[in-house]
Formats: C-alpha cells, structure tokens, sequence
C-alpha cells in the first residue's frame, strides 16, 4: 500500500515506515489510547457501543468505517509481490521500511533494515518476475461482515443470561 502510495504522490523522493519499540514511544495516540483507557476504568458498565464512541471522541476525532473506502491490498499483492519468505530481510525483525522510486517507471525499490540508525540494506524490488508495484490493483472491501447464525445464537443467549442476572431489560442492547 506505502508502494502505491510513492507511486501516485510524485512529490515524494522516498517514504520511510518506522516500527517504534512497543511501550517505549511517546507518539500522540499513545496519549489518546491512555486518556480514553483512565476515563473507561471509572465505568462501572458500559451497556451500548455508542458509549464507547462517545469517550473515544472526547479524545480523538473518530472516523466511521462506512465513511471511507477500505481497499483490499493484501489479495492484490499476492499476484504481484514475492512470498515475505523469498525477501532478502526478515520482514518480522525489521525496524525501517525504506520506499523509493526505482528507474523502471511504476516500480518501487523497498530496503528493510534492522536497526533504527543503520542504513545497511540493499534496496530490492520485491516483485514477482514480470511484475511491477503499479500492477497492484486492490479491490473494494464491502461493508459489514456476516455473523453466522450459531454465533449469532449463542451471542443472543449469552446477552439475555447476562442482562437477566442483572435485572436489566433487553431493550438497551441495540447492537444486535
């Protein structure tokens, strides 16, 4: 996707992806998740999702998922990219994603590298024999995922034991 993304922005001469150590960054929505997190521990019970919202969007702007277009990368990706297997990185180990440019026009060269501060990697297209990054095509994603009709039992049952041992009418559970 960040391939494409050089691609079709011609302003950019190069897109570096920076994987922070985990707990170690001081990145705004850490503040976000954190401030959300102490105001949802003061809930005894939060009963709709719409509550949830409504103490996420007191700390962040919130984007409904039916308000922009998901595309589905990883399916059109398969057809063009090589397996993470046949990389010359290690795509778990990686800390740095390096995208540029190559001469071939509708390529990208992508350098993995282990570390923060090294630029050791050898930049490499990643591509499938015959293929370039521009031949990624993704899809539409629809909207909304289908609950099958056992879970969807099961989670009716499971709600109604739930809100009958808390004397609680069925009513406020609207997510069904």
């Amino acid at each position: 996707m960040l391939s494409r993304w050089v691609l079709n922005n011609t302003s950019l001469k190069k897109l570096e992806a920076v994987f922070p150590i985990s707990v170690h960054s001081f990145m705004p929505q850490d503040r976000v998740f954190g401030n959300t997190e102490k105001v949802l521990k003061k809930q005894e019970v939060i009963i709709r999702p719409k509550d949830y919202v409504d103490i996420i969007a007191t700390n962040a702007t919130i984007t409904k998922m039916g308000d922009i277009q998901m595309l589905d990368f990883r399916s059109a990706a398969k057809d063009v990219l090589k397996s993470t297997a046949r990389w010359p990185f290690k795509i778990s180990e990686c800390k740095r994603f390096i995208m540029k440019r190559s001469k071939t026009v509708g390529n990208v060269f992508i350098r993995g590298e282990l570390h923060f501060n090294s630029d050791i990697g050898k930049a490499v297209n990643l591509c499938k024999i015959g293929m370039i990054t521009n031949m990624v095509l993704p899809s539409t994603v629809p909207l909304g995922a289908p609950m099958n009709l056992a879970k969807r039992t099961d989670v009716d049952a499971l709600l109604k034991s739930i809100w009958a041992l808390n004397g609680k009418p069925m009513q406020y559970v609207s997510f069904m």
